[in-house]
């Protein structure tokens, strides 16, 4: 089921809406609305996934709001290696180095192939150069990797292409893809129509604390005011940023007068989303493009990332049929022709989550912040049978990705209190985690992948030191190895024993709140 059916279903729900619609009863919590919401929810099981990327905040509002209601058991279900909360902390991660109660998952179901598999392992550990490596001729370098990229794809037959996706780095990236796929289907007559050019609002991806800073403003983006920001004077609506000063201050049109405010006097302590930036481009739009929405309008079944495909448009109304195959028709001044954009390119932070039979993925070495083992891991992770990845430069790329974990640090690392990201973790779980891998492949009916084993990059393994044996002298080895001792053998056995009890595992806890 897809998450769109279930939340028309009812069975699934944003963490932004749980914590919206229940937050009021932590407050409140004996007037007989919060009592008939606690029998609603008994011996309801609360499942969150992606759950890497639930912030600090949210996390403690979910517990909170399920200790509330008397939710007895909640499962927190993720990959704490993969893509971390836009806002501060990383929860999941901090619960599971604290020792929560945990049931691991190694056994990977999604990628089909051995070399898959083997990627897959190694980008979860960080080894994103070696796993480029293992992937051989699949990378491919290329001046341009957008456009070759949109290349490979319009090359496909249509089923082809229904079953092969584009992911891409970073925005710039996608919408220059979206823009060369949707030229390529133009010319082709796939698109029919001189299609319709629209404004589109593009949200800046930011935190709270980005907005106290007048460097975080640029002229021309919109600031949408969602409620009163009184240290601010400020009244909800919509403004447009004219441009920021030296001393700090930021200069806004809204309601066609000029206002002037210090940013640095938003309270810090206001955890509510009171403020966001965003752009304004604008997009060409045809009969039989793929779009994806950008908000929602849950009235008529629109949810935020869902796809849709765009079904005709006539005197500048827009029909757009939506994943369910349901029809929407959108008049000319419909807001929602504002939260729409070209999704041939999907964004690898929008991709977790989702599995496709193959994929297209592109990466720039010049992408400092957003080429990191995160992103990456996502990446290759999507995919069950092939993967070809388009970049600029594999040398550079790999130096990137090797030298940029994408972490974040916590206070309680930063106070000595949990080791969280640190070497000795990541030490065990390349140990782990490759462990698993080779047990996969030595399966009798698992295909066998040759890697050269010069072109792995062994620097980082410890040296073995010189041998005391005179090995030219073949009276040296005639008789048989020195085996381990028993007691040894023994100690080693205890040793691996001990590393599996401190692995990290799945959560699945009562104290949890996805």
């Amino acid at each position: 089921m897809s998450v769109d059916q279930m939340q028309d279903s009812g069975v699934a729900e944003t963490i932004g809406h749980f914590i919206w619609h229940n937050e009021k009863h932590v407050t409140n919590p004996n007037t007989p609305e919060a009592q008939a919401r606690r029998d609603e929810l008994k011996d309801t099981v609360i499942v969150v996934d992606e759950t890497s990327m639930v912030s600090n905040r949210d996390m403690l509002k979910m517990l909170t709001i399920a200790e509330s209601l008397g939710i007895e058991k909640i499962a927190l279900i993720g990959d704490r290696q993969q893509l971390l909360p836009i806002d501060a902390g990383k929860a999941f991660a901090m619960m599971q180095a604290d020792k929560i109660g945990m049931a691991r998952m190694d056994d990977n179901l999604r990628q089909q192939t051995d070399q898959l598999r083997t990627v897959a392992a190694l980008a979860n550990i960080g080894k994103a150069g070696q796993a480029m490596k293992v992937l051989g001729d699949k990378v491919v370098e290329h001046e341009d990797p957008s456009a070759h990229a949109s290349d490979l794809w319009l090359a496909l037959s249509p089923d082809e292409r229904a079953n092969t996706a584009i992911f891409a780095s970073g925005r710039e990236t996608r919408a220059a893809i979206n823009q060369a796929v949707q030229k390529g289907l133009k010319d082709e007559g796939t698109l029919k129509g001189d299609g319709l050019s629209i404004a589109v609002i593009q949200n800046v991806n930011i935190e709270r604390e980005d907005l106290r800073y007048a460097k975080t403003y640029e002229k021309g983006q919109r600031l949408e005011i969602k409620g009163s920001v009184p240290e601010l004077k400020l009244e909800r609506g919509v403004a447009e940023v004219r441009r920021t000063f030296a001393n700090g201050k930021v200069e806004i049109v809204k309601n066609g007068r000029s206002i002037k405010f210090s940013p640095q006097k938003i309270d810090p302590m206001i955890d509510e989303d009171r403020m966001s930036l965003a752009t304004i481009e604008t997009i060409q739009i045809h009969e039989g493009d793929r779009i994806r929405w950008t908000d929602n309008d849950k009235e008529r079944g629109i949810y935020n990332a869902s796809l849709a495909t765009i079904a005709g448009i006539e005197n500048g109304k827009v029909t757009v049929e939506l994943a369910n195959k349901d029809q929407v028709t959108l008049e000319k001044n419909d807001p929602m022709l504002q939260r729409m954009d070209l999704a041939y390119a999907l964004n690898m932070h929008m991709a977790q989550g989702i599995t496709v039979n193959k994929a297209i993925t592109v990466m720039q070495s010049f992408e400092r912040n957003l080429s990191n083992q995160r992103l990456f891991n996502v990446g290759v992770t999507r995919i069950r049978l092939d993967l070809t990845m388009v970049v600029d430069n594999q040398q550079k790329l790999e130096m990137q990705l090797d030298k940029t974990p994408g972490d974040k640090t916590s206070s309680l690392e930063s106070l000595g209190r949990l080791d969280i990201d640190g070497a000795a973790v990541h030490t065990k779980a390349a140990d782990d985690a490759l462990t698993k891998a080779m047990e996969s492949l030595d399966e009798a009916s698992s295909e066998k992948i040759l890697i050269d084993p010069a072109s792995l990059d062994m620097t980082d393994l410890p040296p073995m030191g010189a041998s005391t044996t005179n090995y030219s002298d073949l009276k040296n080895v005639d008789g048989e190895m020195p085996s381990i001792k028993e007691g040894q053998d023994a100690d080693r056995r205890d040793a691996r024993a001990d590393r599996k009890d401190d692995e990290p595992r799945l959560a699945s806890t009562r104290h949890g709140r996805p």
